[in-house]
């Protein structure tokens, strides 16, 4: 095959894969266009009460629906209720290492050059704490649940609402 036919041959590939590639974008953006015409609705198309029933509400948070804590010259905001909870309970240096460590995603390294601990301190100190909290989270949680089952002690005789037969402390079953 002379060169002249050759470069032309190659043109021509070129040209076609360029075209195909082209033509197979467009398609692209047609079906994402499609998609999203399918997804969207003009806010003139909604009925009245549509409106009224999907939320787009601003609810104002108030300062009882959060948490805040001190850290360095910034504050840290904690909107879940039990985990407020729990970081409210640790002590302030146990706390910091929590912050630092999870919101402030220093390492351990940068956590015991703050606070002038080792580095291996505060992994030990980290995974301890991270531990007692989620026992402590996970003892709530089975609270909770158990919160249906109660019993009641009365005077010699032990009643049990939850109508299992399971030993008391005493060996009897209840």
């Amino acid at each position: 095959m002379p060169r002249k036919q050759r470069e032309k041959c190659i043109e021509e590939k070129f040209d076609s894969y360029c075209k195909i590639c082209l033509r197979n974008e467009a398609r692209d953006m047609y079906r994402a266009q499609q998609k999203q015409r399918e997804r969207e609705v003009n806010f003139s198309d909604l009925y009245e009460a549509q409106l009224q029933a999907t939320p787009f509400q601003y609810w104002d948070a108030y300062d009882e629906e959060f948490a805040e804590f001190q850290l360095f010259d910034g504050t840290i905001v904690i909107h879940n209720e039990l985990l407020a909870n729990l970081l409210d309970r640790l002590s302030p240096f146990n706390r910091n290492i929590i912050l630092m460590s999870i919101w402030m995603e220093m390492s351990d390294r940068e956590i015991g050059e703050h606070l002038h601990i080792s580095r291996s301190s505060v992994q030990y100190k980290r995974t301890d704490i991270l531990r007692e909290m989620r026992e402590v989270a996970e003892e709530k949680d089975e609270k909770k649940e158990s919160g249906t089952i109660q019993h009641e002690l009365d005077s010699q005789t032990h009643y049990c609402s939850c109508r299992e037969r399971r030993p008391n402390s005493d060996g009897t079953n209840c």
